[in-house]
């Protein structure tokens, strides 16, 4: 769709303000730059709905989800989500509309109200990607005719693209929290062979060093007999598994745009949150380790951030242990899927209670997930 292509490109304006953030893909999800021609009421409209599609792309994950029906009836009610905008002067654009090349010399920044805009798509029953983000160590692996390399700065430059840029601009579309390796420590000692041929031990290990929820090796090398660049990716989860992807491209931004983009999918598959009009159900929860007013009320206030939560009461507390009800927005499921990308509570096994001859709270009539405070 050429429009969001166009939008794609025009981040690549704000790589200087994104340098600084240790997360690259942790741009505010409601902000989005457009590139305009003028500052006519046409033009600042179309855009805004161009930039609605962005935002509603980020809190979904998934690009197919802006045909819906559902979706489309929130992108016809763009102005009543817009909270601010403002015009930017930049280096001129290029585009082509209608078959004629237009100069986009503005962009027209403009902001949402992120939360009214997810409350209007769960209020259509559209599933979202929860807030509580996968945190991803990439790894570049780059092959051309020069040499083989590991990308860890913004220095490297290919065919006058810089990868680190290119990753980054993906990222912040799709609204992807992913971050470089660091030179020292256990990421020091990844070399260019682990993340080209997926040895994973090094690998997951630089990744749970950094607080990293996952790692990502992607191997970049240009086509044999074509001008395209490939892009194989191999995503290895904290609980083990190893997913695989490739992409090809004209050149590295479109690579990275489309291998990054299913990162996204994959993610928000994963960590999707399902609001039905009669709500998502109850569970209980048992947190041990929790011994003063002040750990108590870090675990409700952390309890009640998540996205997979609508509200949280106590039911019992007995010795170091509290037992929670939970009324969900989702699945249970999602609820622990959002706790394990957390670094607050860590998950008992039922084998752990028994052998640790732990009092639990719960009843044979009635299971709880069971968690202890870190």
């Amino acid at each position: 769709m050429p429009k969001r292509l166009n939008i794609l490109v025009f981040i690549s304006l704000l790589a200087p303000l994104l340098l600084a953030s240790p997360a690259l893909g942790a741009a505010p999800l409601g902000t989005v730059s457009i590139p305009v021609a003028d500052q006519s009421r046409g033009e600042r409209e179309a855009a805004v709905r161009e930039a609605m599609q962005v935002v509603v792309l980020r809190l979904t994950g998934r690009e197919g989800y802006l045909e819906m029906p559902e979706v489309e009836a929130v992108l016809r009610q763009s102005n009543r989500f817009l909270q601010q905008f403002s015009y930017q002067s930049i280096a001129p654009i290029e585009v082509e509309r209608d078959g004629k090349q237009v100069e986009l010399p503005l962009s027209l920044q403009v902001r949402f109200d992120v939360n009214a805009v997810q409350a209007a798509l769960q209020g259509r029953g559209v599933p979202l990607w929860a807030r509580e983000r996968p945190r991803t160590q990439v790894w570049l692996a780059l092959s051309t005719g020069s040499g083989r390399q590991l990308v860890r700065s913004e220095r490297t430059v290919i065919d006058d693209q810089n990868p680190v840029d290119s990753l980054r601009r993906a990222a912040a579309y799709r609204g992807v929290p992913v971050e470089l390796p660091a030179a020292s420590g256990a990421a020091g000692r990844v070399g260019f062979e682990d993340v080209w041929s997926v040895y994973d031990q090094p690998l997951r290990q630089a990744a749970e060093s950094a607080g990293a929820n996952n790692a990502l090796a992607v191997s970049l090398f240009a086509q044999s007999g074509s001008r395209n660049w490939v892009g194989r990716f191999t995503l290895l989860t904290r609980e083990g598994d190893s997913l695989y992807w490739e992409s090809t491209g004209e050149d590295l931004d479109a690579v990275l745009a489309a291998g990054i983009g299913e990162l996204a999918e994959r993610y928000a598959t994963e960590f999707s949150v399902v609001s039905s009009f009669g709500g998502g159900g109850t569970v209980k929860l048992e947190i041990e380790g929790v011994t003063t007013l002040e750990e108590y009320g870090r675990v409700s206030s952390y309890l009640t951030s998540l996205s997979a939560v609508s509200a949280i009461g106590p039911v019992k507390v007995g010795g170091d242990s509290l037992l929670f009800e939970i009324e969900l927005t989702g699945s249970s499921r999602a609820l622990q899927r959002a706790i394990s990308l957390g670094s607050m509570l860590v998950e008992v096994s039922r084998d752990e209670v028994f052998s640790l001859g732990v009092p639990s709270l719960e009843t044979a009539e009635d299971p709880v997930l069971k968690y202890r405070l870190r």
